[in-house]
């Protein structure tokens, strides 16, 4: 209650409402997307859980959104009951086709039996048939199709493929303005870890360690105008951009200060005018970032002084090799693995290995079709999807 009232007092302020969701989930609160059924206008609670209310959710309007609730609370259980029950009850002049994708896209439909994908491509059918059956009902007739049995004229949804999550994570981040339902680092930790030299919330003490282990200085260090940061900590880190914001220096040159998100912690990134330059598009990019740099810590907070930025998919890339731990995963799944590692053919050799309890140790197995394969983000992402996780892969950089 107490968390559903602060994020309600800030519902039109998307950086506190994010500092207050981080901070509820922190709290062990779940903070639920946006329900169709469930969510109010303000943030508000169901049982043990915190729903996000729609009246944050970004282009849905105030009206859209009390034509909602007045079409919810003519219905029996004050709910409707499918997508068509949706469409045709709420007055579609007001719950435009912007208002409703950014619904879809936030979730607000997920209940109803269609993945998000599917319901920004289709949706327009259910508009079409709620407009049909309003203009027989302002002109008094009865459609024939009425006579017929009820599912006759149920709109169905083609099967179309479903967004990768990071897909899906944008459209969320674009309305919500930030990820709710997941997150797009989930699931790869140990894979960054290949790569990172340490997580976001780990930079304090690494400093510490450095700073531990240099020798006393007796005199200040002599400036090198050509190299400016001698001496410091080098640090190399993976994760999203959650904050950026540009400046014209003195000499008219453009730099940035941003903030970077990993899952466990965030840290400010300075990159001055050379560097910016050089990084300028990959800095804008909402996708996974492989950011190597000089770490300062100051009471507390961290910051790194970016040297260069990389996608962290590009880096994925330079994989060496792949080590697929069978006994990681059930028996049920061998298929499945086989069948999505086929699709992705390449350079990248893959070793299978299975611990074999009698000898107490791992044992190599030999694939007569997958040896080698094209280690991306896609291929990543698509394991993810189908069995929550990635942990069984072992990455060598």
């Amino acid at each position: 209650e107490f968390f559903a009232a602060l994020l309600s007092t800030e519902i039109s302020d998307t950086d506190k409402v994010v500092k207050y969701v981080k901070d509820a989930q922190k709290h062990n609160l779940k903070v639920l997307p946006p329900h169709i059924n469930v969510s109010e206008y303000l943030f508000s609670v169901k049982g043990e859980d915190v729903y996000f209310g729609l009246g944050a959710i970004k282009g849905v309007g105030e009206a859209a959104i009390q034509s909602i609730f007045a079409a919810r609370d003519q219905k029996p259980n004050k709910k409707f009951d499918s997508l068509s029950d949706f469409f045709e009850s709420v007055d579609t002049r007001v719950v435009n086709k912007k208002v409703i994708e950014c619904l879809i896209k936030a979730g607000a439909f997920d209940q109803f039996g269609y993945h998000r994908a599917q319901m920004l491509a289709g949706y327009q059918k259910f508009l079409d048939q709620a407009e049909h059956k309003r203009k027989d009902l302002e002109m008094g007739q009865v459609s024939l199709f009425d006579l017929s049995a009820a599912d006759s004229t149920e709109v169905k949804l083609d099967a179309i493929k479903q967004w990768a999550r990071t897909g899906s994570l944008a459209y969320e981040k674009e309305v919500l303005g930030f990820y709710l339902s997941d997150h797009p680092l989930k699931g790869f930790e140990k894979l960054m870890k290949v790569w990172a030299s340490s997580l976001l919330s780990d930079l304090p003490k690494v400093y510490e360690e450095y700073l531990s282990q240099k020798p006393v200085q007796t005199q200040k260090p002599k400036y090198d105008p050509k190299n400016k940061n001698a001496g410091k900590k080098q640090i190399k880190v993976v994760g999203i951009i959650s904050e950026i914001r540009e400046i014209i220096t003195k000499k008219g040159t453009r730099m940035a200060f941003a903030k970077m998100e990993d899952l466990s912690g965030d840290c400010e990134l300075i990159v001055f005018p050379d560097a910016f330059a050089e990084n300028e598009a990959v800095l804008n990019d909402d996708r996974a970032l492989f950011i190597t740099g000089f770490l300062e810590v100051e009471d507390g907070n961290s910051k790194i002084i970016v040297e260069s930025i990389q996608l962290f998919e590009d880096v994925i890339k330079t994989t060496r090799e792949v080590t697929l731990m069978l006994h990681k995963i059930d028996e049920v799944d061998y298929e499945k693995i086989h069948s999505i590692l086929s699709e992705f053919p390449g350079n990248t050799p893959i070793k299978m290995e299975i611990f074999i309890e009698d000898f107490k140790k791992n044992v190599s197995v030999e694939s007569e079709t997958i040896q080698k394969i094209n280690v991306s983000q896609e291929l990543l992402e698509m394991i993810h999807q189908n069995f929550g996780r990635t942990d069984f892969l072992e990455v060598n950089s």
